[in-house]
């Protein structure tokens, strides 16, 4: 078995990898929005969502699920036995979700003015047979997940510019985001053998499996209940236009989350091993290093993303999509609230275990997003959708500090954010002020962020640097060690 790599080329090589898998819309986004305008995205965005779910059916809970189970048995002689039985049940399941699309297909689909879509995402539900991305991240072998699927990636961004040249091409858009996520997950397979092996095990063995996979399916259902259901509602509720303008502003703001999903996909194998291992005091300074990481970078993305929201939908998209700007504003408050609760949930409540306080959480925010979604989407279009979000979101962090409050020491957290926090809300201040400067389109944006990455970071700095004692301290002590070595 190959040794496990460091943290940061871990956190690279996911990085790189997820922002593939979620920033592949995005990188076509400003090209497909002019081609096909507002309702062919939207288009596109209805039917994938809905094959998406069928999706997370073949899946179940194995990407939190198999991930922990690998992480825990990777120094044993049994991991072969473990990586068979699970994915037997990986089969079963895959099996039953690609029956019931092509059911959903044949009876409802087939039915509606744009079924071809979803005949062509029946590739994406197909694809969850070979999706074992869970044994890669429970291995740590994150290099062996991303180096192919970037050359598969960029392959079909290619093509989508080649082909994609006019409002009837949406079809081939559609079909080559399917079928880069297909072979995608196809590429891994060449690698498995000199990982694992395939075993005969007892049918039990592979039945074990599928309570706490059920288990941890809720969660991810629900998850994918607001980040899915309302591009559904809002197509079901108001109009195929006001779903392809949330769709562009939710890209965004999900490919920034790649940041967060890859560092919690990174360090959540990492932590259970820690657990494992028994080192606790390691486990604890991982998770406060983690969580000044995280709100540092996704405070600094927040504010400077809802200076230049406006301006940056316009120059993306077009302006036909100036609806998106106002959307994005708002969506962009969730960036920390998203990571605050990453950092919880992938280095406290996963790698011990605690799934029941897990679907607690995430089915909370999914009871509260369809509620609101059901009250706001039919008089506010898209922006009730925004608004049924960011309660979504915000609902989660609340409950686990509420239920893990005498597990977890909150307040050292809490101060550790309150620098990136002052320091975003002078860098909005800023930026905003900025768009005063005599420049326009792309040079003015190109401004904005330097003056914002100036302002941010100088902030930071000087804020840390005035009442971080343990920054203090550790430099203090460096500079000691440098004397010491001159003498």
């Amino acid at each position: 078995m190959s040794k496990t790599g460091n943290i940061k080329k871990n956190y690279l090589y996911n990085l790189v990898y997820t922002l593939l898998n979620t920033a592949l819309p995005l990188l076509t986004m400003p090209y497909l929005a002019r081609v096909v305008g507002a309702e062919g995205v939207g288009i596109h965005a209805y039917y994938y969502s809905a094959a998406h779910i069928f999706y997370i059916i073949a899946k179940l809970g194995l990407n939190n699920y198999g991930t922990r189970l690998i992480s825990r048995n990777r120094d044993s002689a049994d991991l072969s036995a473990v990586f068979s039985s699970v994915y037997y049940q990986q089969m079963i399941t895959a099996l039953v979700a690609n029956v019931a699309y092509w059911g959903y297909y044949f009876l409802v689909a087939r039915k509606e003015p744009n079924g071809v879509f979803a005949l062509i995402l029946g590739l994406l539900v197909f694809a969850g047979f070979f999706d074992i991305d869970w044994l890669f991240s429970g291995l740590e072998q994150f290099k062996s997940i991303s180096r192919k699927n970037i050359l598969v990636k960029t392959v079909s961004v290619a093509l989508i510019f080649l082909l994609v040249k006019r409002r009837e091409d949406l079809w081939k858009y559609t079909l080559l985001i399917a079928g880069s996520m297909f072979f995608g997950y196809l590429s891994m397979w060449t690698r498995l053998k000199r990982l694992v092996h395939f075993v005969p095990v007892p049918f039990r063995d592979v039945l074990a499996h599928l309570k706490p996979n059920l288990i941890l399916v809720i969660p991810v259902f629900a998850i994918n209940v607001y980040r899915t259901m309302d591009k559904i509602m809002l197509g079901a509720m108001s109009t195929m236009i006001q779903t392809g303008l949330y769709e562009n502003a939710e890209k965004i703001v999900y490919a920034l989350c790649g940041f967060i999903t890859a560092f919690g996909t990174v360090m959540m194998p990492r932590i259970t091993h820690m657990i494992a291992s028994g080192q606790e005091a390691e486990m604890e300074r991982y998770r406060a290093l983690s969580m000044e990481f995280m709100m540092t970078l996704m405070i600094a993305m927040s504010a400077g993303l809802m200076a230049v929201s406006n301006r940056l939908a316009v120059l993306l998209f077009g302006a036909q999509f100036a609806g998106s700007g106002p959307l994005l504003m708002a969506l962009s408050v969730t960036l920390p609230i998203i990571g605050w609760a990453n950092v919880i949930r992938s280095q406290y409540v996963i790698p011990r275990g605690l799934d029941r306080l897990y679907v607690i959480t995430v089915v909370s925010g999914a009871v509260v997003n369809l509620i609101v979604n059901a009250m706001l989407i039919p008089g506010m279009a898209a922006m009730g959708a925004v608004i049924g979000t960011i309660c979504a979101e915000g609902i989660v962090p609340v409950i686990q500090f509420i239920l893990l409050r005498k597990q977890i020491d909150y307040g050292p957290l809490v101060k550790k954010s309150v620098i990136a926090l002052v320091s975003g809300i002078i860098m909005y201040g800023v930026v905003r002020l900025a768009e005063r400067l005599p420049l326009t389109g792309v040079t003015l944006l190109g401004v904005q962020v330097v003056i914002g990455v100036v302002t941010y970071g100088g902030i930071c700095l000087a804020l840390h640097l005035a009442f971080d004692r343990d920054l203090l301290v550790m430099l203090r002590s460096k500079r000691g060690r440098k004397a010491a070595q001159g003498d």
